[in-house]
């Protein structure tokens, strides 16, 4: 059989718009970023001045939910552990508060796929409304570019840190099964998409300080992405929570 594949962008005004507000935002951000660091009065500590900070670590993407609007048919989604990694650029405040604008590359691999009937539609089959489960294939993909505020307090060698951020995120997703799987004649299927939303995410860490300079440490991180559609709004994917945990590499200058 020969291979069906859906590739089409969504990309229509309303993207437009998103990107153009969340540029606004970044732009503010980065500008508010700049000033706050020229700013008098806020005082000197020994934390004060930039930062490059890098991140990498494993993801866990929480099932997926998906529907058809107008249709009642529900899928859900489960990933395998994937990965995360990032970069932010950012200004202590003084030792206790910090900004920071960062960027990350979040990846997972779907490796099953569940689709739900609606009870009042004609797909809806007895047993549990699940019409038909398999495995899955594919990527799911953010890469975000977030604002983020973080309150830290300096104790006994270490520094740990909580964090609190808002952004935009540009999603891939692509998904790849085989259709019917409970007949023996099956065609491949690949549904496979681009879009945007927002993203809001909170972390807490801890950083261990090697020299003057230099710092190691650990984060876990629950970053939240908004809805999105595929396929020209034939799918809705609802809101998801990507977790990571991750190590964290630090340079002050």
């Amino acid at each position: 059989m020969g291979t069906v594949k859906t590739l089409i962008s969504d990309n229509g005004g309303t993207a437009v718009n998103r990107s153009m507000y969340f540029g606004v935002v970044i732009f503010f951000g980065l500008a508010s970023l700049t000033c706050v660091a020229h700013a008098d009065g806020m005082g000197q500590g020994s934390l004060q001045g930039y930062y490059l900070r890098l991140t990498a670590g494993a993801l866990g993407i929480m099932d997926a939910d998906s529907t058809i609007p107008g249709d009642g048919d529900r899928s859900v989604t489960e990933y395998d552990i994937g990965y995360r990694v990032g970069g932010a650029i950012g200004y202590h405040l003084n030792d206790n508060f910090g900004v920071e604008v960062e960027g990350a590359h979040a990846s997972a691999d779907p490796n099953h796929l569940t689709l739900y009937g609606d009870p009042n539609s004609d797909n809806f089959q007895m047993l549990n409304n699940k019409i038909w489960s398999t495995s899955a294939s594919g990527e799911a993909r953010a890469d975000t570019l977030m604002f983020n505020f973080i309150y830290r307090h300096p104790w006994a060698g270490l520094t740990p840190y909580i964090g609190i951020g808002g952004g935009m995120a540009w999603m891939k997703s692509k998904t790849s099964f085989n259709y019917p799987p409970a007949l023996p004649a099956k065609v491949p299927v690949t549904f496979e998409d681009t879009d945007e939303t927002w993203s809001a995410q909170g972390f807490i860490g801890v950083d261990k300080a090697l020299t003057s300079n230099l710092s190691v440490g650990v984060r876990y991180r629950a970053q939240g992405i908004g809805d999105f559609d595929l396929l020209n709004n034939l799918i809705k994917i609802d809101k998801t929570l990507w977790h990571s945990g991750e190590l964290t590499l630090e340079w002050a200058f």
